[in-house]
């Protein structure tokens, strides 16, 4: 069967919408030949196996509900911290 990948979904994301489970992962990566950490283009169509393993009250729960999950989660973003801490004498700190 044949999916669309949605806005903002990772491989992870798409697993989970369409398995239910995020054990069917290792056999998504291997039948679109995809790393795990490879990101996805909006309609991109991707294969999920017939004998991939399914929770189908998962599914249901998404396809009922209308639920999309679509995460894609980058890893953390942090600020630049400047303060006082931080500062180096004669590099970022200046003494005048």
């Amino acid at each position: 069967m044949q999916e669309t990948v949605l806005h903002n979904q990772s491989l992870i994301d798409f697993t989970l919408h369409h398995c239910g489970t995020i054990e069917s992962l290792v056999a998504m990566t291997v039948a679109n030949n995809l790393s795990i950490t490879d990101p996805l283009t909006v309609k991109t169509i991707l294969e999920v196996p017939e004998a991939i393993r399914k929770d189908e009250d998962i599914v249901g729960f998404y396809t009922d509900g209308k639920y999309v999950p679509a995460f894609n989660y980058s890893g953390p973003s942090y600020a630049i911290d400047e303060g006082i801490g931080e500062m180096i004498i004669e590099e970022t700190f200046i003494v005048r």
